[in-house]
């Protein structure tokens, strides 16, 4: 995911704000907002880590917070505490790459951002 956003979606990993819209490109070349959704997918497992840590370390870098774990499987087993809130954002990832959601990573993170 790295190397294909820093080579064709101008960026590197450098866990800022405005590096998240260089990931939802990726997320929209693999997941289109346009398809169908294709829940349980096996292939979208992966992604959803690597794309939901990064927004969370995203997250951390700017506000603070750490990774606990919570009760539940796979991308809800995994929170991000920021103050008094818990954000999931692998689930959020799992979810957008599956066609649960249409949120864009860079939407998520600036709303957790406002609260």
């Amino acid at each position: 995911v790295g190397t294909w956003c820093a080579v064709h979606a101008g960026g590197p990993l450098e866990l800022s704000m405005p590096s998240l819209a260089v990931r939802d490109r990726y997320v929209d070349l693999v997941a289109p907002l346009r398809a169908s959704p294709d829940r349980n997918a096996p292939w979208s497992q992966r992604p959803a880590v690597l794309l939901g840590a990064y927004v969370g370390e995203v997250l951390r870098a700017q506000l603070g917070g750490s990774w606990q774990p919570r009760d539940g499987q796979g991308a809800d087993g995994y929170a991000l505490r920021l103050g008094p809130t818990d954000a999931t954002p692998i689930a959020e990832a799992l979810a957008r790459l599956e066609g649960r959601s249409q949120t864009s990573l860079s939407a998520y993170a600036r709303k957790l951002t406002s609260i």
